[in-house]
């Protein structure tokens, strides 16, 4: 069973990895778009980087100025994580050969 401290780090660094794909997208700094959120630029490098957990209301903000829906934030991840345990996998099964 995942301890729910690691599947809360992995959604902030999955939703961080999706913020930040969606301001380079937009051509964006971390200092320009911080500025437009309401926040510092070292939080919202934070909330990219998955340190800090970004608020429900946060990222809703953070939707419509980027022109994505909430939704989208989440997309994909439960592929990402399948990827990622494929990768794993493999990579175990050639270090134990």
């Amino acid at each position: 069973m995942t301890h729910p401290k690691s599947t809360q780090l992995e959604l902030n660094e999955f939703i961080g990895t999706r913020i930040k794909t969606a301001r380079k997208s937009k051509n964006l700094t971390l200092a320009k778009l911080a500025n437009q959120v309401g926040v510092s630029y070292q939080q919202l490098q934070k909330y990219e980087k998955g340190h800090n957990r970004i608020s429900a209301c946060k990222l809703l903000h953070l939707a419509i100025i980027l022109k994505v829906p909430v939704v989208w934030f989440y997309e994909d991840m439960e592929r990402e994580k399948q990827l990622l345990k494929e990768s794993i996998d493999r990579l175990f099964f050639k270090f134990e050969q």
